[in-house]
């Protein structure tokens, strides 16, 4: 089976793609997007509009990666 996992935080987007049986996991590939959520927050306390969208887009982009090389997302 193979896994992805998504890690949002302040400077970039990541995720992880692992192949996993029972008795092992393998690490596939990484994506890294540096979106820099956190430049709006630790100035204004809140997201732009802008970058909420760059955010969604990003989400959707990860979320068409996973679909097409057939990899389980949570």
């Amino acid at each position: 089976m193979k896994i992805a996992s998504i890690d949002i935080g302040t400077n970039a987007i990541k995720s992880k793609i692992f192949k996993t049986t029972p008795t092992s996991i393998e690490f596939i590939e990484g994506i890294r997007s540096p979106i820099r959520l956190g430049t709006d927050v630790f100035n204004t306390g809140f997201l732009t509009k802008d970058k909420l969208n760059l955010l969604i887009n990003t989400l959707k982009k990860y979320q068409k990666q996973f679909i097409k090389h057939q990899y389980y997302y949570v």
